[in-house]
């Protein structure tokens, strides 16, 4: 009997999970006759399996069976299975452009404004949707178009930490000549690659460049935190968010005025707690960019911090984009090391874990009136229960006038040990 293919039908049964894992059954006493029994069912339920003379038993199956050998619990943990944090990925690197001019510009590595411009450069790519910062009117907003040049890729460079429609600019998108390179959140190429498996012409068009997402932002958001600074939005000439090593700084330039720089902390401690986040992004278990050819992301692990050059993590997931990275790397145009799955997982756990198991979300949502569903079988762990109590208060306590003068009066040094308690808890 074919042990290793016994439960691949678990898949279907047990959708949505992106890949069988291997898993091992040992060190039990089957004696001459073993029983092994699957829970939640198959599709033929509570039917028993002859393992005979076996004590260790390979089985492909799905992250969200509990199995159960000889009457003995050997529950697989989704917490340890960096294939279903992360979806199909070919290979994985960390890097960094060796153009230093655009790595002085760039919030992380510069890897993908090199990518855009190589692309670009190749002829693989008549342009790229992008997106930027708009101040006019003393309004600040953030805007998608299509660069079909180098300087207009340039101007894109670093991070946006406000949400854009971009599915708004879908007639442009298809309208446009040549290949086309989309950079985007998780929800957007999630929604474009569905419209691309439908629409041949779109799919041979496009190639999508996906960023790691942990959940966006309000614009409210960015103008508390000016605020406290003393800067009103029309005083605002130019802003970057997040610039320089390791968490960087946030930049403004005043119109007739200074530069103003201080620790991006200042800003990223609330938006780390939730505060003003986008309701929509409750509902989401996608950080990783799974629906993109390849996705982008920062590295926080303590050996990088002093490094002298701040490195992106990459994952490739498909043959193609990863012959685009390898090209790009014999040219001498980005340095890339190969890492293991296992190597990005312990790079983004904390926040992996928390951001695919929505189950303590799902449970403690409707108490706080939020409609969160739950893929089936999911279960938490109960350290899930308190962390998710702290995002979900947060965001209703951003969402009214007092809570949102509570918010801004309590000293951030205080919300900095909230912060590291949650993330303690997000943490196992």
């Amino acid at each position: 009997m074919d042990f290793n293919n016994i439960f691949t039908h678990f898949y279907t049964c047990f959708y949505p999970v992106p890949l069988l894992t291997r898993i091992t059954v040992s060190n039990f006493n089957f004696g001459s006759f073993g029983l092994f029994r699957c829970c939640p069912p198959a599709p033929l339920p509570g039917e028993d399996f002859d393992f005979g003379d076996y004590n260790r038993v390979y089985i492909d199956c799905c992250p969200r069976a509990a199995c159960y050998a000889g009457g003995n619990p050997v529950n697989y943990v989704m917490r340890n299975n960096c294939q279903y944090y992360l979806g199909k990925v070919t290979r994985a690197f960390t890097g960094y452009t060796t153009d230093e001019s655009i790595r002085q510009n760039a919030a992380s590595g510069g890897l993908i404004t090199s990518l855009l411009l190589y692309l670009l450069k190749s002829g693989k790519i008549g342009g790229a949707l992008v997106s930027r910062l708009k101040i006019s009117g003393g309004n600040i907003s953030a805007e998608t178009y299509i660069a079909r040049t180098a300087a207009g890729i340039k101007k894109c460079q670093g991070s946006v930490y406000l949400y854009i429609p971009i599915l708004n600019e879908l007639d442009k998108i298809k309208n446009s000549h040549g290949k086309l390179a989309v950079v985007g959140l998780p929800c957007q190429l999630k929604a474009l690659r569905q419209l691309m498996d439908k629409d041949k012409k779109l799919r041979d068009k496009l190639l999508l460049i996906g960023l790691f997402c942990g959940h966006a932002s309000k614009k409210e958001l960015l103008l508390k935190v000016l605020e406290q600074k003393g800067i009103r939005e029309k005083m605002v000439e130019d802003l970057r968010f997040r610039k320089g090593h390791w968490r960087g700084s946030m930049q403004i330039k005043l119109k007739n005025g200074p530069k103003i720089t201080f620790p991006f902390e200042h800003f990223s401690t609330y938006q780390n707690l939730f505060f003003y986040c986008e309701r929509f992004c409750l509902n989401c278990t996608d950080q990783t960019n799974e629906f993109a050819d390849l996705s982008f992301g920062d590295i926080w692990d303590a050996k990088f911090k002093n490094n002298p050059i701040k490195h992106s993590l990459i994952l490739t997931r498909s043959k193609e984009s990863q012959n685009i990275l390898e090209e790009m790397a014999k040219e001498s145009l980005v340095y890339l090391n190969s890492i293991t799955l296992q190597d990005v997982y312990n790079f983004q756990k904390r926040s992996l874990v928390f951001h695919k198991l929505i189950k303590a979300r799902s449970d403690l949502g409707k108490f706080f009136g939020f409609n969160i569903n739950c893929p089936r079988g999911e279960k938490a762990k109960w350290n899930d229960y308190p962390a998710t109590f702290m995002v979900l208060f947060n965001i209703k306590l951003s969402e009214s006038k007092m809570g949102q003068q509570i918010i801004f009066k309590i000293p951030r040094q205080i919300w900095f040990l909230y912060l590291v308690l949650f993330k303690l808890l997000t943490s196992f």
